[in-house]
């Protein structure tokens, strides 16, 4: 995957790809946009370690349902 962007990035060098998600997931690799998303993304992760339930509960006990979609 990482072979193919950079040939992207060659072919299209003022192409610029961007998501406005929060937490982004493709495959294997997770990443948000800042600091300011951690604890979104940290969520992501529980999600994907431990479950959605477990995330969701998590997400609640945070006081997080209208911060992290």
């Amino acid at each position: 995957m990482v072979d193919f962007l950079i040939s992207l990035n060659n072919l299209f060098v003022n192409l610029v790809v961007y998501d406005e998600k929060t937490v982004v997931e493709d495959g294997n690799v997770m990443t948000s946009r800042g600091p300011g998303t951690a604890l979104c993304f940290g969520l992501s992760i529980v999600a994907k370690l431990a479950g959605k339930e477990k995330a969701q509960q998590i997400k609640q006990a945070m006081l997080l349902e209208k911060v992290c979609d």
